[in-house]
C-alpha cells in the first residue's frame, strides 16, 4: 500500500506518480483493448482456419529450431509400412539444411524392396504430394524379373516448420 501511495502522491509539489488524468487515460485505453477482444478472437478464427487448412496435411515438424530427426524417421517408416511389407528397409537422416527463419529441410536416404510392384508403386506415391512437406528428391525403381522383385531407393526431403500453435 505504501508503494503504491508514495507513486501517486505528490512530491515537493511535483506530481512523482500519474495525474488522475493520465489513470483515466489508461484505464480508458484498457477498456478498448478489452471491448476489441471479440473482434481479435474472430480475427484469429478466420486466420487460423486459413493456416489449420493449409497445413493440415504437412506431417514433420520441429521445436524452436531443433529437427526431430527421430520423429520424421519414424513418420516415414509408418507411411511406407503402411502400403504393405517390404524387405530391407532401411531409413537413413542425411543432412538438414535451414531454409528460413524456423524452417529446416531435412534429407533422409530410403531403400526397400518388394515383392508386389503395386505395394512398391503405393509406397512411392505416398511421397509425391508437396503439399505433405514429405517428397522425393531423388528416386529410383529397379525391377529383376528372375527375382521377381522390384527395389526402391531414393532421397526425401521433409519439410520441418516450427510449430506455432
Amino acid at each position: 500500500m505504501a508503494i503504491v501511495g508514495l507513486r501517486y502522491l505528490p512530491d515537493n509539489g511535483v506530481a512523482a506518480g500519474r495525474s488522475d488524468e493520465a489513470v483515466r487515460s489508461r484505464i480508458d485505453t484498457l477498456r478498448r483493448v478489452v471491448a476489441g477482444g471479440p473482434a481479435v478472437t474472430a480475427e484469429y478464427a478466420d486466420v487460423g482456419t486459413a493456416f489449420a487448412e493449409r497445413f493440415a496435411d504437412v506431417k514433420s515438424y520441429q521445436t524452436h529450431g531443433k529437427v526431430h530427426r527421430d520423429a520424421i524417421i519414424a513418420l516415414i517408416r509408418s507411411q511406407i509400412e503402411s502400403a504393405g511389407q517390404f524387405q530391407n528397409l532401411t531409413i537413413t537422416p542425411v543432412t538438414d539444411s535451414p531454409s528460413g527463419e524456423g524452417i529446416v529441410r531435412s534429407t533422409v536416404s530410403v531403400s526397400f524392396v518388394s515383392a508386389d510392384d503395386r505395394r512398391a508403386v503405393e509406397a512411392v506415391r505416398l511421397f509425391a504430394r508437396p503439399e505433405t512437406g514429405i517428397v522425393w528428391q531423388s528416386l529410383s525403381i529397379a525391377a529383376d524379373r528372375k527375382e521377381r522383385h522390384v527395389t526402391v531407393t531414393g532421397k526425401l526431403v521433409a519439410l520441418a516448420v516450427d510449430a506455432v500453435e
